[in-house]
């Protein structure tokens, strides 16, 4: 997210949830950056779930309105199956989010937008 945001990139990943107010598509958003494998909020009116496709999370308690799973790279396609099965997700993107460019990164966020 810090990525997408153009902030500067942490040494890690994220330990504490950080918020963040962006224009997506012409509409504000709040955005909520959580720790791995930390469902977001119940109330969350989407969710971009970015899963690791080299390690099995359990995501069966990922709930929101509407979901956009990304899978981490490299792709394995079985454990990117068990994801989609589990959260339902309304789309899909495998990206090397450390090489990804921003454009693509903001595609998969403007999933959450679109109606």
């Amino acid at each position: 997210m810090r990525r997408l945001l153009g902030l500067p990139l942490s040494r890690g990943p994220t330990i504490s949830p950080e918020r963040h107010v962006a224009v997506i598509m012409g509409l504000r958003a709040e955005l909520l950056d959580m720790p791995g494998g930390v469902p977001p909020p119940q109330d969350a009116d989407c969710a971009i779930v970015v899963a690791p496709l080299n390690a099995a999370w359990d995501l069966r308690d990922f709930r929101a309105k509407r979901t956009v799973l990304i899978g981490s790279f490299p792709p394995d396609r079985g454990l990117l199956e068990t994801y989609q099965s589990m959260l339902f997700p309304e789309e899909t993107f495998v990206l090397d989010l450390r090489e990804a460019p921003r454009w693509r990164l903001a595609q998969a966020a403007s999933a959450c937008v679109e109606a």
